[in-house]
């Protein structure tokens, strides 16, 4: 193997706005993800906390698209209240956030029935989290999703441990510029960043996104993003291409554009 070059983040820019018709598709072929918590157990049908969920999701469903992709609110009181947020991704349209959330709100009730907490990513666009306990006071990652649909490796990977650093050097760079832009003070009102990354002719320029629930202080959006970032360079081994979510933030990297929006 040949002396491998620097990787060098060649552009790492914010995402405006497009209206772009991102949920074409059958709700078929959309990917459901979802976490069913196992804390607090269950309610019951035609319990309070079943009718202050279902106000709950309607009321996420319409406040998000209005509020700039995000929503964080309640339903009911004392034991029967139910706390949730709802985010879309930070280059989506209100049509389409209010698309994918309609459909999240119904599939959760589907896939985790009578659970008291439950989390649900519509493919990658939309997240829903309801809980029975206050979770914006306690962001942390340990539970997240992460998964790939592109199981090729990159260039220079298996090539002994000079590889297998460079691509995971590359990588990190990619994603702690998108974490770095998407919690810094200029990004404050979405907490929001996309960049593409370019090292060599035979290594594949790759892009990345990142994403905080925008409530959040940009030290703790970069502290959950980092965590990622780390869980990703140990989970997806050299793949090209991944995502990872927790209940606060989301990483994602390709080799094919996958945002949309103008560069600045």
């Amino acid at each position: 193997m040949g002396t491998l070059p620097s990787p060098k983040l060649l552009s790492l820019h914010l995402i405006s706005l497009l209206c772009l018709p991102l949920l074409q598709r059958g709700g078929a072929d959309l990917q459901h993800n979802q976490l069913c918590g196992n804390t607090g157990g269950n309610y019951t049908t035609g319990s309070p906390y079943e009718s202050n969920l279902h106000h709950l999701l309607a009321s996420l469903t319409s406040a998000a698209p209005a509020s700039d992709g995000c929503s964080a609110t309640t339903a009911g009181e004392s034991s029967n209240r139910v706390f949730g947020i709802a985010l879309c991704r930070g280059d989506m349209n209100a049509t389409d956030c209010r698309a994918c959330l309609s459909a999240a709100s119904a599939d959760i009730l589907q896939a985790c029935p009578h659970n008291r907490t439950a989390v649900i990513l519509i493919d990658q666009y939309c997240m829903l989290k309801y809980s029975d306990r206050n979770f914006s006071s306690f962001p942390d990652n340990s539970q997240v999703f992460a998964w790939n649909v592109n199981t090729a490796t990159f260039p220079y990977y298996a090539e002994g441990a000079t590889g297998y650093n460079f691509v995971n050097q590359a990588l990190d760079t990619l994603l702690s510029g998108v974490a770095d832009a998407a919690a810094s003070s200029s990004n404050s009102v979405k907490l929001f960043a996309t960049g593409e990354l370019s090292t060599a002719t035979d290594f594949p320029t790759t892009y990345g996104l990142a994403q905080c629930l925008p409530h959040m202080a940009g030290s703790e959006c970069r502290q959950c993003l980092q965590g990622l970032v780390n869980q990703t360079l140990k989970l997806f081994h050299g793949r090209q291409g991944g995502q990872i979510l927790s209940g606060w933030c989301y990483l994602r990297y390709e080799v094919y554009l996958f945002y949309y929006g103008k560069r600045r």
